[in-house]
This record gives C-alpha cells, structure tokens and sequence, in this order.
C-alpha cells in the first residue's frame, strides 16, 4: 500500500473500510503474511497491511453474502481462500504494528 494510502487508512481508524475491488483473504494468516512479505521485497517505498476480519455471520443476510469460500476452486485449496465482492464494507476497530506491518483486526 502506498505511504499516502497507508495514511488515509490510519486516519480512518474505528470508521469503515472499503474497497474498489474484490478482495482474496486466507483463513490462514500465514498465507496473508507470505504475500505482505513478498511485496515488501519488492518495494520498499509501501507499507505493508495485513487485514484481520471477523464475520459476524449474524448480520449477514443470507439472501446477499457479500463473501464466498472458494477454496475447492482454488489452484490451492490448502489456503482456504475467502472472495469478498466489491465495495464490502468492513469496520475498522484496532491496529498493531509489527516491523514494518500493521495488522488491522
């Protein structure tokens, strides 16, 4: 993530995240922490983010999920990979920092 990015995220911490895209999670956050890693590799001008969520699978409504477990569509399916659509919206509760991560749970 951008410097500037990793920014606007900080500023908005405890109000609601969402993004332009889908985004692919892991149920294992050793997978997460992989691809953070290798991106920080490769650029050290980012910030690298590794996004903890919980789903409260109580306010979801079963007519619009807005996730899909995908994992027995995956290349890896020991990855236990989660699609979240476009524009989900998650609440930004807490950061830690480690080296050079901030885990956002």
């Amino acid at each position: 993530m951008s410097k500037e990015d990793f920014q606007n995220l900080l500023d908005s911490k405890g109000g609601l995240l969402s993004f332009n895209n889908f985004l692919s999670t892991s149920m294992e956050p050793k997978v997460g922490m992989e691809f953070v890693e290798r991106a920080l590799q490769k650029n050290h001008d980012i910030v690298g983010v590794n996004f903890i969520m919980t789903i409260d699978q109580s306010k979801i409504s079963t007519s619009n999920t807005p996730f899909a477990m995908i994992d027995e569509h995956s290349a890896i399916p020991s990855e236990q990979e989660i699609l979240f659509t476009m524009h989900t919206v998650f609440a930004s509760l807490k950061l830690n920092r480690r080296l050079r991560t901030i885990v956002f749970g």
